[in-house]
């Protein structure tokens, strides 16, 4: 095939009815269109937090979308102009071979801003953003407010916001290879989150639960240990969500020093746990 012009590359300001008329003109067919994605992008470019970055709206000769399909969408959705370089009169086989490289995860990124246990730290801010703004901290994808909790900006702001995330993220990696019955992200939620005001308590409760000190039959720390254990013996897996709820109810009961005698969680029937921080320290009275 021979190019009728060559390719060229401008930054265009292109208008939410601009980028409806680029999309359905196309003739392309995308591998599906991730509504969740476009409402991230789209609360981005809402929020003034989308950037001229580099990345390119391609058009091939024929007008149809190689690549932003997604972007153009944003746009569409959220109202605001897309500003971006758009890259015109591409060879349409180009298609075949966009978007196979490599995209840079959250932990990737806070890696190179010289994060350590990148991955765990990332996980970690996700549920600190999310119990911030009161969403289920135990969600695969969590939103808050119909926005993803888990773009890399928002993390790079909750990590500021968040000065000791870093070190429980360390302290939780630790824990879990003492004990793996909780992740590492898990155990630096309790530590970050439910410690900030007081970190003791939430430091006490995860000593224990992964030394097994305390082996009393009423002990919220005991049981939780002992479900876990049991429940990794088993052929069905505990979802990962249901984990995180018996630990939140463990540390309810633990932080305010009521015994239990069993640890259960019916999701169907039963909210999810708030995660209750401990009460800062008062001074004390001369």
């Amino acid at each position: 095939m021979t190019p009728p012009t060559p390719p060229t590359s401008v930054v265009e300001t292109l208008t939410p009815d601009r980028c409806y008329e680029i999309l359905t003109r196309s003739q392309t067919i995308n591998r599906g269109m991730r509504p969740a994605l476009v409402a991230t992008y789209a609360r981005a470019m809402i929020d003034g937090r989308w950037l001229l970055n580099g990345e390119a709206v391609i058009v091939d000769w024929n007008d149809d979308i190689v690549d932003g399909h997604h972007r153009l969408a944003a746009a569409v959705e959220s109202g605001v102009p897309l500003t971006t370089f758009v890259v015109r009169g591409v060879d349409p086989r180009a298609f075949r071979v966009s978007g196979v490289g490599a995209r840079r995860t959250p932990g990737d990124i806070l890696k190179i801003h010289g994060a350590q246990s990148p991955n765990s730290l990332a996980v970690l801010l996700r549920m600190l953003i999310c119990a911030e703004q009161g969403g289920v901290v135990g969600a695969v994808e969590p939103t808050v407010a119909g926005r993803s909790a888990a773009t890399a900006d928002l993390r790079l702001d909750a990590l500021a916001r968040w000065p000791t995330a870093q070190a429980c993220a360390n302290e939780g990696e630790s824990l879990r290879r003492r004990f793996r019955y909780l992740t590492g992200p898990q155990y630096a939620f309790l530590l970050c989150w439910c410690g900030r005001y007081d970190p003791d308590p939430a430091r006490e409760f995860c000593r224990q639960f992964a030394e097994g000190t305390t082996a009393a039959a009423d002990c919220p720390v005991w049981l939780l240990r002992e479900r876990l254990i049991r429940e990794a013996g088993r052929a069905t897996v505990l979802p990962p969500a249901v984990r995180l709820a018996l630990l939140g109810k463990a540390w309810a009961y633990f932080s305010t020093g009521t015994p239990v005698r069993n640890l259960r969680y019916d999701p169907a029937r039963e909210p999810f746990p708030p995660f209750t921080p401990s009460p800062p320290l008062l001074p004390e009275v001369p």
